[in-house]
């Protein structure tokens, strides 16, 4: 899977393309897309240091094989990002490109 990211100024990724780290305290826009190989009843969210981040949160009552959020949010210089699919046991395979986008607002 390749990663398409649209990041502010003062972001930056892991190697492994699963952390983002914000460098500069302010207010972000955060959104992101994927798309699963097969519909799976499990949920999607967005973490900010290890938390869920409100209003980021997938929890689809039927099977889905596309997933995207956004929300905009303060982070504190430091803080991190990631990625998080929950609710399932087993594997699910991502199709094609998944993106991610941070914007500064303020």
């Amino acid at each position: 899977m390749r990663l398409l990211r649209a990041f502010a100024s003062g972001v930056t990724i892991n190697s492994t393309n699963t952390v983002i780290t914000i460098a500069n305290a302010g207010r972000y826009q955060i959104s992101y897309r994927l798309n699963t190989t097969a519909s799976l009843l499990i949920s999607s969210r967005i973490l900010l240091n290890d938390s869920s981040l409100p209003g980021s949160i997938v929890s689809p009552s039927v099977s889905i094989n596309s997933f995207q959020s956004g929300v905009i949010t303060n982070a504190e210089a430091g803080s991190t990002i990631s990625h998080q699919l929950y609710g399932i046991l087993g594997a699910a395979v991502l199709a094609g490109d998944a993106y991610v986008s941070i914007i500064r607002l303020q």
